[in-house]
């Protein structure tokens, strides 16, 4: 997976536990698994652009489309 990939999986993860009875096992997977790919989202971006040249990584362009504002994600419990 590219870190834009774990980036919205993160998000769907938080869609999914956020339609879980709250303090469920179900609801904390999700969050657990939304958390590591947040985090390894986190990491991607880290490695965006080199410290040296300052020049962009390989997925700039898909991570500026992910970093876009978006209307199909709102906050936890809210349904769009």
């Amino acid at each position: 997976m590219t870190g834009p990939q774990h980036y919205h999986a993160a998000e769907d993860c938080q869609k999914h536990a956020s339609k879980c009875e709250s303090g469920s096992a179900l609801e904390r997977s999700w969050q657990m698994d939304g958390l590591v790919h947040a985090v390894l989202a986190l990491a991607a971006a880290t490695g965006l652009n080199d410290a040296e040249t300052g020049k962009a990584g390989l997925d700039c362009a898909e991570w500026q489309e992910t970093a876009a504002v978006r209307s199909d994600f709102g906050p936890p419990g809210e349904t769009t």
